[in-house]
């Protein structure tokens, strides 16, 4: 839990890499990893959150909460498929 956390840009630049992009460097596959783990511990923080109903704005933020969760999520199938090759 101590581990420094990245800033929201470079989780985005991470997570933006293309999933047909190759692997086989070392630094790429180590940056698949960091963003794979991000991204389910995005997902977890994201289903540990306690709604708050008496809030204000509480329906849009449980609405971006569930849009983010599943662009994480399709992000996750993305990078863990295994690569397509061009026949």
């Amino acid at each position: 839990m101590d581990r420094p956390r990245g800033s929201l840009g470079q989780r985005q630049q991470l997570s933006e890499m293309s999933a047909d992009q190759p692997t086989s460097s070392p630094v790429r596959d180590a940056d698949r990893q960091q963003t794979l783990a991000d991204l389910h511990e995005l997902v977890d923080a994201l289903d540990r959150r306690v709604r708050h109903p008496d809030r204000a704005r509480e329906r849009a933020i449980a609405t971006d909460s569930a849009e983010l969760k599943k662009g994480a999520e399709e992000r996750i199938a993305q990078l863990e498929a295994p690569p397509t090759h061009p026949a």
